[in-house]
C-alpha cells in the first residue's frame, strides 16, 4: 500500500480537521456517510496543504474486505436493519469516490499512490456496484450521477496509471453499460445535462486511449459492446448516437471539448475493427454511420485537426457493401456541400488522395443505380455555385469534371428510362422457347426469381426440364441482386441494354477479336462498370463456369444462342458479376463470322486491319 493511503496520516491534519476525520472513520454507517459527504462538498475549501492527508479517510471506506459480507447480505434475505445497512454502505461507498474524484481535479493525490488506489479501492468497488446494480436497494443519489462519477475515475486512472486499467476484469463492459445508460438517459433540459456531456466526453477520452489495447486485443470490444447492449444490437447505434449527441447538424460549433469527444468515436471506423468484427462494420452502416460522417465533416473547421482522418473515415465507409446505398445516404446528408464549403486549401496532403479515390472509382461506380442518380441530380442542382477551381488540386479537377460529365450522360439515360423510352426486353428461360418480351408479357419464378417465363405452359415445360433441380441453388446467387430495389435492377437491365444497342461498332470489334483468338470456344458479353464509365469485353464462356455452372451448360447446350452479358460492377471494395440471359442469337451467326474469320489470309496481321473488316462483322451482327 502506498504511504499516502495510510490512515495515521489523519494525525498529520490540523487539530479541528483530525478530530472531524477521526469522528467520521469511527462513525456508525449512516453518520459516515454523512460526514464524507460533508467533506466532499467543502474539499475546495480546505487548504491544498491539508487535502492530501485526507485521502486515507475516503480509501478506508473503499476497502473491498467490505464487499464480501454486503453480498452475503444480498444473497440471502435482508432484514430492514440489514437492507438499511447496504443502502448505507452504498450511500457511503458512492460519496468516498466521488470525494476522491474531487481530490483528483483538485491535484491532491500524488500520481505514485494511482495504482494502488486503483486496485484495492476504485475498481472493486467500481465493479461491486455495477455487477449488483439491480439488487441493490434505492438510494437518493440519481444513477446519472453515480454513473459519471464511474466514468470520470475510469477517464482519470487510465490517463495516468494507462496499461493496468485496461487490463482490469470487466472494465470495457462497465463502461459500455455506463455509456449506454448515460446517451439513453440524456435530456437537454436536465439540470444534469452538463454533468452527463462532461461524463460523455470522459467515456470518449477513454476509448481513444483504449484504441492501441482494443487493436491489440479484440476481445475488448466484445466486452465493451456486451455492455452496451450487444456487440452488433446495441454498439453501432450507441456510436452513432454518441456522434449525433455532440453534434447534431452541420451548423453545429464544433469547441475544443466537441471535438475531444467526437475523437473517441473515431477506434470504432479503424479497418482492424471492420477485420476483426465485419457484422459489427455493417451494423455500424447500417445505423446511420456515413450521414453521420457526413455531418460531422460539414460541422468541422479546415483548421480542426480531425477534419482529413474524419474525411477519410467517409470515404472508406462510402465504399463499403452497398456501395450506392452509402453514397446515396452521404449525398443526402451533404457531401457536396462538405467537399465546397471551404477555401482554397483545404484538400492537401493525404486528403487529396482520398478526394481522387471519391471522384474517379468510387462515385463514378454508383451513376448506374436508379436511386443514387435520382439523388445525386438533387445533389448537384447547387454545383454553379461551388468553385471547384480554388478546391481542388488540379488533379482532382480533372476528376471532378470526368465525373460530372458522366453524371449528365447517365442523368439523360435515367430521363429516357423513367419516361419508358428506354425498357429492355426480357428472355424467357424455357429452352424450348427463349424469346424475348416486355416487362409486361413475362413474369419471374416465385422462388428464385431469376428465371422468367412468358407463360404458364412455358413455366411449366422450363419446371419438368430443368428448373426444379436448380431453383433453390439459384435463390443463393440473389444474395448478389439483394440489395437493390426492383427499380434499381430494372434500371441495370436498361442501362446494359442501352450501351449493347449504343456500342455495335466496339462490340462488333470484341467479337472479331474474340473468333480470331478462341475459333472453337463460346463467348460472354462482358459490360464493365468498376469505375463507372462502361467497358466493353468479350471473353471465353469457360468464364461462367464459376459463377453458375447451370448457365453455361445451358448455353453450351444452346450453341450459343442465349446470349449472356454479365455486367462487372463494384458490391462494397470487391468486384462483382451480375448475370443478364438477354436474348437469343441467330443459329447461324457464330457459324458465319468464324466462317468469314477464317476466310481472311493468315499473315498474323487480321487485328491490325480491323477497320476493314469491321463492315462485314456489323452486317452479320445485323441479321442475328
Amino acid at each position: 500500500m502506498h504511504a499516502s493511503l495510510k490512515l495515521s496520516n489523519l494525525s498529520r491534519l490540523p487539530f479541528s480537521l483530525k478530530t472531524r476525520a477521526q469522528k467520521v472513520s469511527s462513525a456508525s454507517l449512516e453518520q459516515a456517510a454523512q460526514g464524507v459527504q460533508k467533506f466532499c462538498t467543502d474539499l475546495p475549501t480546505i487548504s491544498s496543504d491539508d487535502r492530501p492527508f485526507l485521502l486515507p479517510l475516503f480509501s478506508t471506506f473503499l476497502d473491498p474486505l467490505h464487499i464480501p459480507a454486503t453480498v452475503d447480505q444480498l444473497r440471502s434475505t435482508p432484514t430492514a436493519a440489514q437492507t438499511d445497512d447496504i443502502r448505507n454502505r452504498v450511500l457511503l461507498t458512492i460519496y468516498s469516490l466521488q470525494s476522491i474524484q474531487a481530490l483528483l481535479g483538485l491535484d491532491s493525490i500524488s500520481l505514485q499512490a494511482l495504482p494502488d488506489l486503483w486496485a484495492t479501492c476504485i475498481w472493486p468497488w467500481i465493479s461491486f456496484l455495477d455487477s449488483y446494480s439491480d439488487n441493490l436497494p434505492e438510494c437518493n443519489i440519481p444513477a446519472t450521477t453515480k454513473l459519471s462519477t464511474f466514468a470520470t475515475l475510469i477517464n482519470f486512472f487510465a490517463n495516468d496509471v494507462g496499461k493496468e486499467i485496461f487490463s482490469s476484469p470487466g472494465v470495457f463492459a462497465v463502461v459500455g453499460r455506463t455509456w449506454a445508460h448515460l446517451l439513453h438517459s440524456y435530456k437537454s433540459d436536465d439540470d444534469a445535462g452538463i454533468i452527463v456531456d462532461e461524463a460523455l466526453s470522459d467515456i470518449s477520452q477513454f476509448i481513444t486511449q483504449a484504441a492501441e489495447h482494443i487493436r491489440m486485443h479484440p476481445d475488448s470490444l466484445n466486452d465493451l459492446g456486451e455492455g452496451a447492449g450487444g456487440l452488433v444490437s446495441g454498439l453501432p447505434s450507441m456510436v452513432v448516437s454518441h456522434l449525433l449527441h455532440f453534434i447534431p447538424h452541420s451548423d453545429t460549433v464544433v469547441t475544443k471539448d466537441i471535438a475531444t469527444s467526437v475523437c473517441g468515436m473515431v477506434p470504432f471506423f479503424f479497418e482492424d475493427v471492420q477485420k476483426h468484427f465485419p457484422a459489427f462494420s455493417r451494423a455500424l452502416l447500417s445505423c446511420g454511420a456515413v450521414p453521420a460522417l457526413i455531418t460531422v465533416l460539414r460541422a468541422f473547421g479546415p483548421d480542426q485537426m480531425l477534419v482529413e482522418q474524419i474525411f477519410a473515415l467517409s470515404v472508406v465507409h462510402i465504399s463499403y457493401f452497398p456501395r450506392h446505398k452509402s453514397i446515396t445516404e452521404a449525398l443526402r446528408a451533404g457531401l457536396f456541400p462538405a467537399l465546397f464549403s471551404y477555401d482554397t486549401g483545404r484538400w492537401k496532403g493525404a486528403a487529396v488522395l482520398w478526394l481522387k479515390n471519391l471522384l474517379s472509382r468510387i462515385l463514378p461506380g454508383s451513376t448506374i443505380y436508379r436511386s443514387t442518380l435520382v439523388q445525386l441530380r438533387l445533389s448537384l442542382a447547387e454545383r454553379d455555385s461551388w468553385d471547384a477551381a480554388s478546391t481542388f488540386t488540379t488533379d482532382n479537377l480533372a476528376d471532378w469534371n470526368a465525373f460530372l460529365e458522366l453524371a449528365n450522360s447517365r442523368f439523360q439515360i435515367l430521363n429516357d428510362y423513367d419516361s419508358g423510352i428506354l425498357k429492355a426486353p426480357k428472355m424467357c428461360n424455357n429452352m424450348q422457347c427463349i424469346t424475348l418480351y416486355s416487362d409486361d408479357d413475362i413474369q419471374a419464378c416465385s422462388g428464385c426469381r431469376l428465371f422468367r417465363y412468358c407463360s404458364k405452359d412455358c413455366q411449366l415445360t422450363g419446371w419438368r426440364n430443368d428448373h426444379r433441380w436448380v431453383c433453390a441453388p439459384l435463390s443463393s446467387h440473389r444474395n448478389d441482386y439483394s440489395t437493390n430495389s426492383a427499380r434499381d435492377k430494372s434500371f441495370l437491365r436498361a442501362l446494359i441494354y442501352h450501351d449493347y444497342t449504343t456500342q455495335r461498332e466496339i462490340i462488333a470489334r470484341e467479337y472479331f477479336r474474340f473468333v480470331l483468338e478462341y475459333p472453337n470456344l463460346l463467348p460472354v458479353l462482358v459490360f464493365g462498370y468498376i469505375h463507372g464509365a462502361c467497358s466493353i469485353e468479350v471473353d471465353p464462356l469457360t468464364l461462367l463456369i464459376n459463377t453458375l455452372d447451370l448457365e453455361a451448360a445451358r448455353a453450351v447446350t444452346r450453341d450459343g444462342r442465349i446470349q449472356y452479358q454479365i455486367m462487372a460492377v463494384m458490391n462494397g471494395e470487391k468486384p462483382s458479376c451480375l448475370l443478364f440471359p438477354f436474348r437469343e442469337v441467330g443459329r447461324n451467326f457464330w457459324e458465319e463470322l468464324r466462317a468469314y474469320a477464317a476466310s481472311l489470309p493468315l499473315d498474323g496481321n487480321a487485328l491490325g486491319r480491323l477497320d476493314e473488316y469491321l463492315p462485314v462483322v456489323l452486317e452479320l451482327m445485323q441479321r442475328e
